[in-house]
């Protein structure tokens, strides 16, 4: 799937833009594929390191597809 919306967009920006590199509030993006592939805990560390992300679930004691099921812990361990 993520193949298949890279090459949409893609697509899209060569047809509207002639390329994949378009310009947006005065900075460079290229929407070329492949794209970066990281998770929304990975995202939110790299911005906000000092945040627990996994604090929001752990509070539940829930697990969510991020971490295939396996729980928080697996997760975390693999971030």
């Amino acid at each position: 799937m993520m193949a298949l919306t890279e090459e949409l967009v893609a697509g899209a920006a060569r047809h509207v833009a002639g390329g994949t590199s378009v310009e947006y509030q005065g900075a460079s993006i290229d929407l070329a594929p492949p794209w970066r592939r990281v998770t929304m805990a990975e995202l939110v560390a790299e911005k906000l390191p000092q945040f627990d992300f996994f604090a929001l679930r752990e509070a539940d004691g829930g697990s969510d597809a991020a971490s295939g099921g396996e729980g928080l812990a697996a997760a975390r361990a693999a971030a």
